[in-house]
């Protein structure tokens, strides 16, 4: 699907009416899980500031079930503006904010874009969660979720929204993170292991350059003839151009058993006939390092290019990655 092909509207009001909401603290992403005793309290002052219908109060109390003791901010009109007795923290729209930012979910509520709220966050995330919170934007999937979703914006419509913005908070730090963010992410673990593997040294990466993540692979009549049984194309999770290397998550949510290693076998072999080299890393070889890096130098081997950190604390600055990304 290409970036023009993307139904904003409606795939905005999926997403943010619908996906987990969490928050990130020290240890990661927390999710809560019950009802809040204040959501009620929350939800009756959000219907007596804006009138707010039932669904959205039922969103309201999700948001704030996730969120536990954190505030909920919330942008009101500057003549609906009062003061909330709890939970609640009132920011008011004024002139100079476009209704560009802001999109319909219900009749009497709006949220930002996507693009806007990459920006807010960039005030506030450090580089690692912002690159990583702009491959989920930009990818096909949810934190906390396994299942499937459009895309919600992409690396251009970011892009061409900083370029619109100038002079916001977190302007900078957004244009920065931009430049390692890639569309296409299907799950969390593929941007993991794309930050991890490309990012630079200076960031804690191995410095292979960012992968294009589940770039699709014709296999081409002329090979379809020598193997008739081979797929019309394959998706590649992180690919890159350079060395013709195909780097392969193995999810534990698939079990392994006779059919699943004879089309993985066939799978490579197909890809190696494209002189495509596959290189799989498993849910086990992420928890290690020492994995992590024999992966780095297999990948960079194939790529003509060697890991030469110029940074004297690279394991320090790589420790911190780690730990963001919950590796």
């Amino acid at each position: 699907m290409s970036e023009g092909d993307i139904p904003m509207d409606a795939e905005i009001q999926r997403f943010w009416s619908y996906c987990r909401i969490g928050f990130r603290g020290e240890e990661g992403w927390a999710f809560a899980d019950g009802h809040d005793k204040k959501a009620d309290t929350v939800f009756s002052e959000a219907e007596r500031i804006g009138g707010l219908t039932p669904a959205v109060g039922v969103m309201l109390e999700g948001m704030l079930e996730a969120y536990g003791n954190e505030p909920l901010h919330v942008l009101v009109s500057q003549e609906s503006a009062k003061t909330p007795r709890s939970g609640l923290t009132l920011h008011s729209i004024t002139s100079g904010h476009p209704s560009r930012w802001l999109v319909k979910i219900d009749s009497k509520l709006s949220v930002v874009l996507p693009e806007m709220c990459f920006i807010q966050m960039a005030a506030s995330f450090s580089i690692d969660h912002l690159i990583e919170l702009g491959f989920e934007l930009c990818g096909g999937y949810s934190i906390g979720d396994n299942e499937y979703r459009v895309p919600v914006t992409t690396t251009s419509r970011l892009a061409a929204f900083i370029d619109g913005s100038r002079g916001m908070r977190g302007i900078q730090e957004a244009r920065r993170a931009l430049r390692y963010i890639r569309n296409g992410s299907a799950s969390h673990m593929e941007t993991k292991m794309a930050m991890v593997l490309g990012l630079p040294c200076s960031l804690g990466g191995f410095g292979l350059g960012m992968p294009e993540m589940n770039r699709e692979v014709n296999v081409g009549v002329r090979n379809r003839t020598a193997n008739p049984l081979a797929k019309s194309s394959y998706r590649c999770d992180l690919y890159w151009e350079k060395g013709s290397v195909s780097v392969e998550y193995d999810s534990d949510l698939w079990h392994t058993g006779p059919s699943r290693i004879a089309a993985d076998a066939k799978r490579r072999s197909d890809l190696a006939l494209l002189g495509i080299r596959v290189v799989t890393v498993t849910n086990m070889q992420t928890k290690s390092r020492l994995a992590l890096r024999a992966i780095a130098q297999l990948v960079a081997r194939y790529c003509g290019h060697r890991i030469r950190p110029r940074v004297s604390d690279f394991w320090k600055r790589q420790t911190k990655l780690l730990k963001a990304l919950r590796l």
